[in-house]
């Protein structure tokens, strides 16, 4: 853990609030040092990290430090506000998968943070905004489409009204929809006006357009824009991949940072048929389906979930997960 504040009073200061990679930052707790050295004595940190554009919001992430000490429990509060990145992904030896990153999976800002003292056990909670613009924060939003204009003009002028201090990238990658009439209304938060603007794009295979949220950035993208798929390697899976809608499909790998929403992912080619999933002979060593996937292709990934126990000793505690859909490939 570095701490360079360590016994002093934190209060909120707008300028360590902006998102710089060279400020000093207040903490930094992780598995390994700055210098990237392997730390055993680390804390322990919990992870829960739903990856999910505006228009499909499911709630905020959770983290959780362990074994932090008093004066930081004390101040929890004054944190509420500060910037917060999150790396995460496994490094040598144990990643089974050299291709699989480790990487930023969360550049947020801390919605509430609370520290608790309960007999030998002390941690600190922070509750985090993906993206410093809160999905559920009153803003207005004017919205004008007019006929001829492409839709990703259009939406880049809205957001940068309502948020002059954000960059609004993506915009000429997306599909460039125009419409032969005049389109406008007004939304109170960004929640509402990405849903609005995916359920008026949105087109048979086409998902339409997605808006996500990163520090100071908001993005646009869609399941139409050019780019090469990133293969998922058979040893990074975890389990076999399962249908969860006629279209949609989820999968779990050894955490990584490296894949978020709107990414193309190749998984690994060969494929058995599904009964023999369900037959006693599957469950013996070397059998085919114990070696295959029982999917194949290219797949547009529209949620990510990753979750972390650094000191919980199971694989599972130490994975992502993923919805992605066939439609439109």
């Amino acid at each position: 853990m570095t701490d360079p504040f360590f016994g002093t009073v934190v209060t909120f200061n707008q300028t360590l609030k902006v998102f710089a990679p060279d400020l000093l930052a207040l903490y930094t707790w992780g598995s390994h040092t700055i210098d990237g050295i392997l730390d055993p004595g680390a804390l322990n940190i919990e992870l829960d990290v739903p990856a999910l554009p505006f228009g499909a919001f499911q709630g905020n992430i959770h983290a959780r430090i362990w074994g932090v000490g008093l004066p930081e429990l004390a101040q929890a509060n004054n944190l509420s506000g500060y910037g917060i990145e999150i790396l995460a992904g496994m490094k040598a030896p144990y990643n089974l998968n050299s291709a699989a990153l480790s990487g930023q999976i969360v550049n947020g800002q801390i919605f509430q943070s609370y520290g608790n003292w309960e007999g030998v056990n002390q941690y600190l909670d922070f509750i985090i905004i993906n993206g410093t613009a809160d999905p559920d924060a009153e803003v207005d939003i004017s919205f004008s489409w007019p006929a001829g204009t492409p839709i990703g003009t259009a939406i880049t002028a809205a957001l940068s009204v309502a948020y002059p201090t954000y960059e609004v990238l993506g915009a000429g990658l997306i599909k460039q929809t125009i419409l032969a009439h005049d389109e406008g209304a007004h939304y109170s938060s960004i929640q509402s006006f990405a849903q609005a603007i995916q359920d008026m794009t949105a087109s048979g295979s086409y998902s339409g357009v997605q808006i996500y949220p990163s520090g100071n950035e908001i993005y646009l993208y869609d399941n139409l824009l050019p780019q090469a798929a990133i293969p998922i390697s058979f040893n990074d899976i975890i389990g076999q991949p399962t249908w969860i809608s006629p279209t949609n499909i989820s999968f779990s790998c050894v955490l990584r940072g490296d894949i978020s929403i709107g990414d193309l992912v190749q998984l690994p080619t060969g494929i058995y048929p599904p009964y023999a999933l369900t037959t006693a002979e599957a469950a013996l060593p070397n059998a085919p389906s114990s070696n295959r996937l029982a999917f194949q292709g290219t797949f547009y990934v529209i949620e990510v979930h990753h979750y972390g126990n650094f000191r919980q000793g199971d694989a599972d505690s130490w994975r992502t997960t993923y919805v992605a859909t066939g439609s439109g490939l």
